[in-house]
């Protein structure tokens, strides 16, 4: 992000970008280096000569890949894996929905919040720290949002405790998100996710079938979603199974390994051709 809004400056290898927008913790010099790192790994094809396979957990971080100059016929994509056993799911909910993660401006609390103003039929709870954590509370305490609890950082046993009582989660970003695990843990745990049509995102759901996709930045569209949902909530069982049977479908880690053996054995084989 950039000022508030996604930001493809270096794309086309004008990696300079980078140094005056401090795009590396803020920092002039830190940003330098990385720059002159990139311009260094272009001049000596570090990525064009001396990698085979480029492996991606979205579609979108592929196309980004090719956009960027990577041959696409070295690109390929595998969701990640996730031990399902590690997460209990449930289909019923103890009267909340939810959004966890980073509380920053990238990740859309905001526009969640804003969502809220039309939403009176249950309860939102916010799992998180960040940086933008007081305004949000500064924000929902001006406007008046009521429903809406800021539960602070959690962890282990605890959040997982707490994604397993939602009705459904929410992911409402507002930058590239890549492969989200946020969503694999919820349509693990039974819970199906309204998230942001950006990045990643709308490979991982299914508008209609395991949750719904939405605008990002969208308040309105968002509010529409999370109203029907909440008016509809006999829906939420049949799309938590759903989203429960993608997870056990293509994000066990047996699938996984014998997807990323697949891609990996022919690698294997011309390496070991090229040692005889």
């Amino acid at each position: 992000m950039d000022k508030g809004s996604v930001c493809e400056k270096c794309m086309g290898g004008d990696y300079y970008h980078a140094m005056f927008e401090r795009c590396h913790k803020g920092l002039f010099f830190a940003s330098l280096l990385l720059a002159l790192e990139m311009y260094l790994h272009k001049w000596l094809q570090l990525y064009s000569r001396y990698v085979d396979l480029f492996l991606v957990p979205s579609r979108f971080m592929g196309e980004k890949l090719v956009e960027g100059g990577i041959d696409p016929g070295r690109v390929r994509h595998l969701f990640y894996t996730i031990k399902l056993e590690d997460y209990p799911y449930r289909f019923d909910s103890d009267g909340y929905f939810l959004y966890y993660g980073r509380l920053s401006g990238e990740k859309g609390v905001l526009t969640l919040l804003e969502a809220m103003r039309g939403v009176s039929r249950s309860f939102l709870k916010i799992v998180g720290e960040g940086p933008q954590r007081q305004v949000l509370q500064e924000y929902a305490q001006k406007e008046g949002i009521e429903g809406v609890a800021f539960l602070g950082p959690m962890e282990g046993n605890a959040l997982k405790s707490v994604v397993s009582g939602a009705e459904f989660v929410v992911v409402p970003s507002e930058w590239y998100e890549n492969s989200p695990l946020v969503v694999y843990e919820s349509f693990t745990m039974g819970k199906p996710v309204i998230g942001s049509r950006i990045g990643g995102i709308p490979e991982l759901i299914e508008h209609g079938v395991d949750g719904y996709l939405f605008e990002a930045g969208n308040s309105g569209e968002l509010r529409y979603w999370i109203n029907y949902l909440l008016r509809h909530k006999e829906l939420l069982p049949k799309l938590g199974r759903a989203a429960r049977k993608k997870a056990e479908k293509i994000f066990d880690p047996h699938f996984h390994y014998e997807e990323i053996m697949k891609l990996y054995s022919p690698l294997l084989m011309s390496t070991n051709e090229a040692f005889l």
